[in-house]
């Protein structure tokens, strides 16, 4: 977590209305009711008062879950993916169901296919698992 771009963010309620709304039309029917009525008052967000520490880790949070890249380090999702899948039958069950997921979604939008941060390091943790990634990748 940046906790210098935190501490921006908290101090401007512009931006904090701005990253709810797009954290909400990103995720829209994915958020919990809890996050949607958490963002739903952060939409109307007019400080004076920074958010709080609690408040800020978790907006950055619902962000990172919204905030998706499909290339990472030189690394890109779609070729990542793809070799995962060739050898999805290395990998346990858990794995190898969300390896078919993203290989569906691989086809649905080709090179184009973007991943979550969360995506990502999973990704990489199996690729470290099969061989294919040989050192862990910090991309933050």
């Amino acid at each position: 977590m940046n906790y210098r771009e935190m501490t921006r963010l908290a101090a401007d309620p512009t931006a904090v209305r701005a990253t709810a709304t797009f954290i909400t039309t990103v995720l829209g029917d994915k958020l919990s009711g809890t996050e949607r009525d958490f963002l739903t008052k952060l939409s109307s967000f007019d400080g004076p008062d920074p958010l709080s520490m609690r408040q800020r880790e978790w907006l950055h949070a619902l962000r990172g879950r919204a905030t998706r890249r499909s290339k990472v380090k030189g690394y890109q999702a779609c070729t990542l993916v793809r070799e995962l899948w060739e050898l999805r039958f290395d990998l346990n069950e858990e794995a190898e169901e969300f390896v078919s997921e993203l290989y569906e979604l691989q086809m649905e939008h080709g090179p184009n296919l973007a991943l979550s941060d969360a995506q990502w390091r999973y990704v990489f943790a199996l690729c470290h698992q099969v061989g294919e990634v040989e050192r862990y990748v910090a991309f933050e």
